[in-house]
């Protein structure tokens, strides 16, 4: 079940996304605004072909009984942006979200924090899950990361 605007308001004020805002609501999804962009500059240039990492500005924190679901925002993605993060966001995790961004047009594209760039729709499970994300059996590469963290298998 996808969670309507209603719950995704009432499971933010008990924590989900911090900080939240009202206006970022959508009938099902939450968007998620630019945080740092390479190199922790407020605002880039992406050029033509460019891949670049940046990180939510919101912080998520999953309980034990919803995933998410994250895609770019298609205002985004129709002037050649493609916005991805590894688009499942598991129960129990918590941290801002990596971005994956690429300009796939022909011509440059700035981005500047807080530009509304992803959304995130939350799906509720069938039951709380036993072994969440983070959970010591797991080996959870990213729990609780800031900013932009790059892959784990990069670390020499």
């Amino acid at each position: 079940m996808i969670l309507s605007d209603q719950t995704i308001l009432k499971e933010c004020e008990v924590g989900l996304i911090q900080p939240y805002d009202i206006a970022q609501v959508q009938p099902a999804s939450y968007d998620l605004q630019l945080g740092l962009i390479k190199d922790q500059s407020l605002r880039y240039t992406l050029e033509p072909k460019e891949f670049i990492l940046a990180s939510t500005y919101e912080l998520i924190a999953m309980p034990t009984d919803l995933v998410g679901r994250l895609e770019g925002k298609s205002s985004w993605a129709r002037r050649g942006l493609i916005v991805h993060t590894a688009g499942f966001v598991d129960p129990g995790f918590k941290g801002q979200l990596v971005l994956e961004i690429t300009n796939l047009s022909d011509k440059p594209i700035v981005l500047t924090q807080g530009d509304k760039i992803a959304q995130i729709a939350f799906y509720r499970l069938d039951e709380p899950c036993v072994r969440p994300y983070g959970h010591p059996d797991l080996n959870s590469h990213y729990q609780n990361q800031r900013d932009i963290v790059k892959s784990f298998m990069d670390a020499p």
